[in-house]
């Protein structure tokens, strides 16, 4: 019997050994970066990509069996599931390849280079040129007379006849000068870049309609350049230009990231905050006012409109220097913007009147309504200013990032371009070094840690998941260890033996094994549909009527009452010492449960027919803001899950505390209260954080509850933000396990997410395991120091 339950412990041990020897390899390896390899294949064509998979097949009849009678493995014809991406070229990430569709043995090519990229997953081919926009210059004078050029097309219909045939003839000159002039500058342009060329480096002149022409050829004399490109050709050279250009580039799309999110997501909180105040005060007032704050909101973006419509007419107006010399311009652009003018004018007062009209309506709201209003407007018209600002620069940002290009050679000859903005990180990779590989596989490792994810959350990082899983586990601790060392004590400590006590033991051992997928379904019940809807819009957006406010503040007044009765002779039972005998301790027994079963019905009562509580977020109806998934319901919902785990631990860790304990602070004189508060709950403390960390391994790893009360798969934003009340307990939130789920079952590309899963996983039990570490640090205290305390 010793020998077969040794050999079963043996078993088990080797068992759960295995399985994470093969998550911490399989997890461990995924990051490294692999060589990459090309195939030529029988039908002509040609792949490359990175090794994945290599595997032996059982041969087929038409193929040849080898020398080996007896089928050795070293004979039988292998097939490669190569990694090839370029998704966007292919349609596909990864392909199989066996031996016999190979027309030659496979090749490592020098310059073959890894790029992985924000969107589309990695792409594999040669560096063939690096590709840089520059913007032709455009002088003062050019800039006027191309404006100048662009108003008389646009405006020249509002000319007298004879005004018209005058301009029909001068304006094919003026043109024909602009043009001249573009040329000339597009000249001067291209030799001063010519006098700054590196070597390899080669400038090219693009036209209007696309066209690329070298600036060193003889047509490039005469033309008009709509921008220049400089070139670095050849594998060397382009490739020492992307590391050389690469950091500063993707610095700024980093910043761009950084404005698009942060800055406009900020300006919009506040714009929406402004308007869900308004929408507060019309709940309050009982009126509606959105039809009047859309109407102002346009009559006042209207009215700016026009201001910036006249600005642009004065600039393109504005006659050139070139062309000051003739009175008849002038003349001539004075008269057109005295019309324009007029027609402005006529449309700004009639919006002026509108605005009149509409503020006319808006003083006679109440004076609640009114303010919200009026700093609804303020608020919009700051955030156009604010959004203007930040416009300018996310525009010089997204130029600056899409003006360089780097132009990968496929093995299929293809020859596409990859915006360098757009590249996290590229490596050519079979000339790494050792030292090289292991600082791209830190990298990578760091980037998963602390990133956010890309490439459907089978690229980048998993710190949203990461968070959200530490900050569930935590709240879910937080709710489910008090409430389950009070039911705990209460079993324990002050329910007698009987019926209803072994009914409720009963209910809890098979609570713990009721299936997680129906916590879910509850909590995304009770607390999405019902505690949530309830938070967000009162009574009647749960179906419930409210009572009218007489009754309820009659409700109200029995309720203290009761309480305070039934506080009374709680206060008597606990403060009571144990062994003073009463023949009322029976009755006041009876007596106090059924004094708290009319006060939690009074109490429901009140709560949820309250005519006063209109929901707390009723501004934001019909978009839910409680009454939906969130963390808070998650953690809530697994707290129930775990809540049989911290009672059963608990009730044993206190059975455990010696009864000559409690009889020596009896005969001390302390009461019960006393005696559990002094003496049982810290003699009891290491037992109650064991089940603590029972609770910590069993909820931190669920999955099926949260996706029903929470876990998505990409969370727009963290709960936790600057933002008051910055923990947001409402949002949804990213999971680790969810997200192993995500990957390995509903990713678009299985293949791909498959090592990921295995380093989430691997990612998973550290975060566990180092959670358990901490509290099992805490109860080796508490239990040094109360064991040191006996004799």
């Amino acid at each position: 019997m010793v020998w077969l339950a040794g050999g079963a412990l043996a078993f088990c041990l080797a068992m759960i050994a295995s399985l994470l020897a093969l998550i911490l390899v399989q997890g461990l390896q995924t990051f490294w970066p692999a060589r990459i390899v090309r195939f030529q294949l029988a039908d002509g064509r040609a792949v490359m990509g990175e090794i994945a998979v290599t595997e032996s097949y059982p041969m087929q009849g038409n193929e040849p069996q080898g020398n080996d009678p007896q089928g050795d493995e070293s004979n039988k014809p292998q097939r490669r599931l190569v990694r090839t991406g370029n998704f966007e070229l292919t349609n596909s990430h990864f392909q199989w390849i066996t031996d016999t569709e190979q027309q030659q043995a496979p090749t490592r090519p020098e310059w073959a280079a890894t790029v992985e990229r924000v969107e589309w997953g990695r792409f594999y081919g040669e560096p063939d040129e690096y590709v840089q926009v520059v913007p032709r210059h455009l002088h003062e004078d050019e800039t006027a007379l191309t404006r100048f050029v662009q108003f008389w097309s646009m405006h020249a219909a509002q000319l007298p006849g004879d005004q018209q045939s005058m301009l029909a003839e001068r304006l094919p000159q003026i043109q024909q000068q602009l043009r001249e002039m573009q040329t000339v500058a597009t000249l001067a342009q291209k030799r001063e870049l010519q006098a700054h060329t590196s070597p390899g480096e080669s400038i090219w002149i693009v036209l209007p309609s696309g066209e690329s022409i070298a600036a060193d050829s003889k047509d490039a004399e005469t033309l008009v350049a709509d921008r220049f490109e400089r070139r670095w050709s050849g594998n060397q050279v382009a490739w020492q230009q992307f590391l050389t250009r690469h950091a500063a580039v993707r610095a700024a799309r980093q910043r761009l990231y950084q404005l698009e999110k942060h800055d406009v997501g900020r300006i919009n909180h506040e714009m929406e905050r402004s308007r869900l105040a308004v929408r507060r005060s019309e709940l309050d007032a009982g009126v509606s006012v959105s039809q009047l704050c859309a109407t102002r909101l346009g009559i006042e973006q209207g009215l700016r409109a026009l201001d910036q419509s006249w600005k642009a007419m004065q600039q393109q107006a504005a006659v050139p220097t070139s062309l000051r010399a003739d009175d008849v311009w002038q003349n001539l652009s004075s008269a057109v913007l005295a019309n324009l003018q007029s027609e402005l004018d006529r449309q700004r007062e009639q919006l002026e009147q509108d605005l009149e009209g509409n503020t006319a309506k808006i003083e006679k709201l109440p004076a609640s309504v009114r303010d919200a209003v009026k700093e609804d407007s303020q608020q919009n018209a700051q955030a156009s200013g604010q959004l203007e600002l930040l416009q300018q620069e996310i525009d010089d940002l997204r130029a600056q990032s899409i003006a360089e290009m780097l132009a990968m050679r496929t093995a299929d000859g293809q020859r596409p371009l990859i915006r360098v903005g757009e590249i996290v990180r590229a490596y050519l990779a079979n000339q790494l070094t050792t030292f090289q590989r292991l600082t791209i596989y830190l990298g990578r490792w760091a980037e998963f840690i602390g990133g956010e994810p890309r490439e459907a959350n089978s690229e980048g990082g998993v710190f949203p998941a990461i968070w959200g899983t530490v900050a569930m586990t935590l709240i879910m601790c937080v709710i489910v260890v008090p409430f389950g060392v009070l039911a705990a004590l209460y079993l324990r400590e002050y329910a007698r033996a009987g019926f209803m006590v072994s009914a409720v033991r009963i209910a809890i051992n098979n609570l713990a094994g009721v299936p997680s997928i129906v916590f879910g379904v509850f909590g995304l019940g009770f607390f999405c549909y019902f505690v949530g809807a309830f938070v967000d819009g009162g009574p009647p957006n749960v179906g419930i009527a409210s009572l009218d406010r007489s009754t309820w503040w009659t409700y109200l007044s029995v309720l203290l009452v009761v309480s305070g009765v039934g506080s009374g002779l709680l206060v008597y039972q606990l403060t009571r010492s144990r062994y003073h005998k009463s023949g009322w301790g029976t009755w006041l027994q009876v007596a106090s449960v059924a004094i708290w079963c009319l006060a939690v019905y009074l109490a429901l009562v009140v709560v949820l027919r309250n005519p006063h509580f209109g929901g707390l977020f009723a501004a934001e109806l019909p978009n839910p803001t409680y009454g939906k998934g969130g963390i808070l319901w998650a953690s809530l919902t697994l707290s129930l899950l775990t809540l049989p785990v911290v009672i059963v631990a608990t009730e044993e860790a206190l059975a455990a505390v010696p009864n000559s304990l409690r009889e020596g602070s009896y005969a001390s004189g302390a009461s019960q209260w006393q005696t559990i508060r002094r003496i049982v709950l810290p003699h009891a403390m290491p037992g109650i954080m064991t089940g603590m960390i029972l609770a910590m391994a069993r909820g931190a790893g669920e999955v099926a509850p949260l996706m029903l009360v929470g876990a998505v798969k990409m969370a727009p934003e963290l709960p936790l933000d600057s933002i008051f009340p910055f923990l947001h307990g409402e949002r949804s939130f990213m999971h680790l396990g969810f997200h192993i789920y995500d990957l390995g079952f509903q990713s678009q590309n299985s293949d791909a997410a498959r090592p990921v899963v295995f380093t989430t996983t691997l990612l998973l039990i550290g975060i566990v395991v180092s959670l358990n570490v901490l509290a099992i640090i805490l109860r080796a205290r508490l239990r040094k120091r109360f064991q040191g305390g006996q004799f």
